[in-house]
């Protein structure tokens, strides 16, 4: 998943809970902006333990739930975040 916008709305539906829209221009940027990725971070939170960390090439960023651990790197750290969080809820 390349496009940002399609990454944006799956994390706005499938893991912050958000009704799918028509049009989703008004969801926030949670794959560009750190703020909004942030957000992610702290829904996942609920039921994952989270950690982010930079290593020295790429942003990596895991979710572990007591049985499985999910891990995605990516060039930014609002990218990982939204793919490892999407990642996470795809298997529930």
């Amino acid at each position: 998943m390349t496009d940002n916008r399609e990454l944006d709305a799956g994390v706005a539906e499938y893991v912050m809970g958000y009704h799918k829209l028509e049009d989703w221009h008004w969801r926030p940027a949670f794959s560009t902006d750190i703020k909004h990725a942030w957000l992610v971070l702290e829904k996942m939170r609920e039921a994952w333990l989270p950690s982010i960390f930079h290593d020295g090439q790429l942003w990596v960023c895991e979710f572990y739930d007591g049985k499985r651990k999910v891990i995605v790197s990516a060039p930014t750290a609002p990218e990982a975040i939204c793919l490892a969080a999407l990642a996470a809820v795809e298997d529930e």
